[in-house]
C-alpha cells in the first residue's frame, strides 16, 4: 500500500469509527426529565445521554404529551439541557419526552415521561379595553390581550384574533398598559414605554406611521409611572406630573398648542404635578392638586369647562375639587373625589352621566346613589363602570350589548350591578363592553364580544360577567 493509500485507509477507519460513535450516541436517551409549571408556559430540565459526556449531542427535542397524545415537539438547537416550552394552554396537565439528536441527525430513544405538570396563569395586576381588544399585565411583568388584532394590537407578532389571551412579544418588566382604537402600550422596565399595533397617525410614538405586529420603544420616554391611549394617540405621565403626548392632534389631544400631530412625545403645555391621567376618544384628562384639567375635542362638552370650546392646551374643569381620580370616555369624562363619591360631564344622552338623566352637562354633574367608590372608568361606547366598597362593580349608561351587566340590554342613567361577579379590585371600559380585575386577581368581562374580546374562548355577546379563559 503507497502512502497516500495508508492515508485513505486510516481516514475511513477513523470516520467510521466516528460514526459508529455518534450513531451509539444517539441511541442513549436523556434522563431524568422533570418538569416546573409556569404561566403558559413548562420548564422541562433533563440529564445528558445516560453512560456519556454528551459531547457528540448538538440538540434535543421535547414533545408535550397530554393523557397519552404525543404534541407538536420543540427542537432546542442547543446542548443545554434546562429547556422553556412556551405557548402551552393554561389548566392542561402536561408530560414531556425527551430525545438527544447528535451532529449526524441520528435520534436517540425517548426519555422516560416527566412528571405531570400544569401551567397555571399569573394573578393580573392591572387591565385596560379599547375599542375591541383587551390587555392586562401579569405578576412577573408579562402583557397578555386578547380580541381583534387586523393591526396587530395583539402584540403577538401576527395579525390573527383571539378569543382566548395571547402572549405579548418581548414585553417583560411592565408594570402598566393601554388600549386604544387599534393600538395598545405598555410601561416597561425603567419607566420606559413601548407601543404596538395601528400606527396611522403616529401614536406608537417611535417617529414612524409603520404599523407594528410586536412592541416598538416610543422615542424619549424616561420615568414614566402611567399610560394612556385615546383612539388614535397616547400619552404618559412622567415622574414629576409633566405629561406627554403622541399621534392625531386634530382637535388638540396632544395638549401643546398646535393641532400637527407627532410621531414622537411633545410635551402638553403649562401642565406639571400630575397625579392621574386618562385619554378619551380625542380629549385627555389630568388631575393636578385635587382639580381636573382636560384638553383636545370639547363637542359635547367632556372637557367640563362649561363650553364646547375645544382648545389646544389643558383648561379647568369647572366646579370640580378633591379629585383624586379622572377618567375619559368618547364624549364624556367623570372624576372620582375624596369622599368616594363621582362627578361626570359631556355628552349624556345614553344615560352614561350617572344622574338619572338623558341629557348632556357641560359641567360637573354628580352621579345618583353612589358612594364608597374605589375605582372609575368610562368607556369609548357611552358607558361608565365603577367598582365600591367591598368590590360591587355598578354600570350606568348605554347597553346595546350588556355592557352594564346587569342581565339586559336596557339603557339606564343611574347605577345599575354587573351581577353575579366576585367582588372586583379595578376595571375597564371598552367599546360595549367591560372588564374587572377581581380581587382574587382573575378577570371578567361582559358584553360586546363579536371579535373575541371577553376573553372566554367564544364570540357571542354576554349579558352577565364571564371569566376571561386561562384564569
Amino acid at each position: 500500500m503507497d502512502g497516500r493509500a495508508g492515508r485513505l485507509g486510516i481516514v475511513l477507519l477513523v470516520g467510521v469509527g466516528l460514526l459508529t460513535l455518534a450513531s451509539c450516541v444517539a441511541d442513549a436517551p436523556p434522563g431524568n426529565p422533570t418538569a416546573v409549571a409556569g404561566d403558559g408556559q413548562v420548564t422541562v430540565s433533563w440529564t445528558t445521554p445516560i453512560g456519556d459526556t454528551g459531547a457528540l449531542v448538538t440538540k434535543y427535542k421535547v414533545t408535550p404529551v397530554i393523557g397519552s397524545v404525543a404534541q407538536t415537539p420543540v427542537v432546542f438547537n442547543s446542548t443545554a439541557t434546562t429547556q422553556p416550552i412556551a405557548g402551552l394552554s393554561n389548566g392542561t396537565a402536561y408530560r414531556f419526552r425527551v430525545h438527544a439528536i447528535n451532529g449526524l441527525g441520528n435520534e436517540s430513544g425517548g426519555s422516560v415521561l416527566s412528571n405531570t405538570a400544569t401551567p397555571t396563569s399569573a394573578p393580573a395586576i392591572a387591565i385596560a379595553t379599547g375599542f375591541d381588544h383587551s390587555c392586562v399585565v401579569v405578576a412577573g411583568g408579562a402583557v397578555k390581550c386578547w380580541g381583534y388584532n387586523e393591526f396587530g394590537e395583539l402584540g403577538n407578532g401576527t395579525t390573527a384574533t383571539s378569543s382566548i389571551p395571547v402572549r405579548v412579544a418581548g414585553v417583560t418588566g411592565a408594570t402598566a398598559v393601554a388600549a386604544g382604537f387599534a393600538h395598545s402600550c405598555a410601561i416597561v422596565a425603567g419607566g420606559a414605554v413601548s407601543c404596538w399595533g395601528y400606527n396611522g397617525h403616529g401614536q406608537l410614538g417611535n417617529g414612524t406611521l409603520v404599523d407594528s405586529l410586536t412592541p416598538v420603544a416610543v422615542s424619549g420616554i424616561v420615568g414614566a409611572t402611567a399610560i394612556t391611549a385615546g383612539t388614535f394617540f397616547s400619552c404618559a405621565r412622567l415622574s414629576g406630573g409633566t405629561v406627554k403626548c403622541w399621534g392625531r392632534n386634530d382637535s388638540g389631544q396632544l395638549g401643546n398648542g398646535t393641532r400637527v400631530a407627532s410621531s414622537t412625545p411633545v410635551t402638553v403645555s403649562g401642565l406639571s404635578g400630575a397625579t392621574d391621567l386618562v385619554a378619551g376618544r380625542a380629549h385627555a384628562c389630568a388631575v393636578v392638586g385635587g382639580a381636573g384639567r382636560c384638553w383636545g375635542l370639547n363637542s359635547s362638552g367632556q372637557l367640563g369647562d362649561g363650553t364646547t370650546t375645544s382648545p389646544l392646551t389643558p383648561v379647568v374643569v369647572s366646579g370640580l375639587t378633591g379629585a383624586t381620580a379622572v377618567s375619559a370616555g368618547q364624549e364624556h369624562s367623570c372624576a372620582l373625589k375624596s369622599d368616594g363619591t363621582v362627578r361626570c360631564w359631556g355628552y349624556g344622552v345614553g344615560g352614561e352621566l350617572g344622574d338619572g338623566s338623558f341629557t348632556s352637562s357641560l359641567t360637573p354633574v354628580i352621579v345618583s346613589g353612589l358612594s364608597g367608590t374605589t375605582a372609575i372608568s368610562p368607556g369609548p361606547d357611552p358607558h361608565t363602570c365603577a367598582t365600591v366598597s367591598g368590590g360591587a362593580v355598578r354600570c350606568w349608561g348605554r347597553n346595546p350589548q350588556g355592557g352594564l351587566g346587569n342581565g339586559t340590554t336596557v339603557a339606564s342613567p343611574i347605577p345599575v350591578s354587573a351581577t353575579p361577579l366576585p367582588p372586583a379590585a379595578t376595571l375597564s371600559v371598552g367599546d360595549g363592553y367591560s372588564c374587572a380585575v377581581l380581587v382574587n386577581a382573575t378577570v371578567w368581562c361582559w358584553g360586546a364580544n363579536a371579535n373575541g374580546q371577553l376573553g372566554n374562548g367564544a364570540f357571542d355577546d354576554s349579558l352577565t360577567p364571564v371569566p376571561v379563559s386561562g384564569w
